[in-house]
């Protein structure tokens, strides 16, 4: 009895190490980074993950493929996708078709929400030191200005004789009496 005992725990052990895993090995996963949704404007990448070699990726968007432009590029081996200024239209379900030796697999959709840009987000500050010393030279130059050709002005009246609108009135009045 006690020889069949080590051979049952031998055989338990064979059956647990040979039984295949519950577990689900992953597959094609989307990240985005940074993880936090972007507002407009901002830039935003998505990585395809894929365990094993991969021969090719392909981007899809709500179903459809996507191909680059002037804000939408992929890595090298189209792996990342990245926005450089993401726009609302941008929001969408995207998907990563993976192929390799053993098949094409489409990872789950990723759902983009680009958040429009509020209008209480704080403002940029601006350096007022720059507009303060513009508004100063401004005045200086002005005063400096405004002096000098009302000085000359004052010069060029004072040799005339000098001539009220009053005296010029009464003299048509008289004239045409």
């Amino acid at each position: 009895m006690s020889g069949a005992l080590p051979a049952i725990r031998t055989l338990a052990l064979a059956v647990l190490l040979t039984a295949p895993s519950s577990e689900r090995v992953p597959g094609v996963r989307l990240v985005q980074s940074p993880p936090e949704p972007p507002a407009v404007s901002q830039p935003v990448s998505l990585h395809c993950l894929a365990p094993g070699p991969v021969v090719s990726r392909l981007w899809l968007k709500d179903g459809q493929p996507l191909s680059p432009d002037s804000r939408v590029t992929f890595s090298q081996d189209n792996s990342t996708l990245a926005f450089s200024a993401a726009l609302l239209s941008d929001s969408g379900s995207y998907q990563c078709v993976v192929s390799s030796a053993s098949g094409t697999e489409t990872s789950p959709g990723l759902q983009l929400s680009v958040q429009p840009v509020s209008s209480s987000s704080p403002r940029p500050a601006v350096p007022l030191f720059p507009i303060m010393a513009g508004v100063l030279t401004l005045l200086i130059v002005g005063a400096f200005l405004g002096s000098y050709f009302g000085f000359k002005r004052y010069r060029v009246r004072q040799s005339q004789p000098f001539v009220s609108r009053r005296d010029e009135y009464e003299k048509r009045f008289v004239m045409e009496e």
